[in-house]
């Protein structure tokens, strides 16, 4: 994948990263959460009433500690993948990596599928939203979506590249 793709990957992880640590820390705090789209009761938007929901909670830690969890992989994976070139030896040395890709793929699915998830669990049962939340959501989808983007064209390019090197070698 071309590094435009992971530079564009790394920013949103970064601010999926800024918008969980944020939701972390105002889960836990006593007041409101202060939406910047809408007050309490007077619209859709109610981040106090998708905080306060049974659905904010996943295996006894609460959403945004999970967010923070993934987003802190995610960068990993794709600090790795930036820094692909400069870790031969490791590659070399631990072939797991081969699945790299693949495990991006996975993780980047799994977040969009589990933001998804929740985006109808916020209309359908709890009848409210988070600004805070939609824009985890947002983050989440727009970098499985850039990924898959970098990867097809990735993935194009070195087909091209297969492709014409038969072409010449071709008697």
């Amino acid at each position: 994948m071309n590094k435009k793709f992971y530079i564009v990957l790394l920013v949103l992880a970064f601010m999926g990263l800024g918008l969980s640590l944020y939701l972390a820390w105002e889960y836990y705090q006593p007041n409101e959460i202060g939406c910047p789209l809408g007050e309490a009761g007077e619209s859709i938007i109610n981040c106090e009433a998708v905080k306060d929901s049974e659905y904010s909670v996943f295996l006894g830690v609460k959403l945004p500690i999970w967010g923070t969890l993934y987003f802190l992989f995610i960068l990993t994976l794709l600090g790795y993948g930036y820094f692909q070139d400069k870790f031969k030896k490791v590659q070399e040395k631990y072939n797991f990596l081969k699945y790299y890709d693949k495990l991006t793929f996975g993780i980047l699915l799994w977040g969009a599928l589990f933001e998804s998830y929740m985006t109808y669990i916020a209309f359908a049962k709890i009848e409210a939203l988070c600004t805070w939340c939609l824009g985890v959501e947002i983050v989440t989808i727009l970098m499985f979506v850039v990924y898959l983007v970098g990867f097809s064209l990735g993935f194009k390019k070195e087909r091209t590249l297969v492709e014409k090197q038969a072409i010449s070698h071709k008697p």
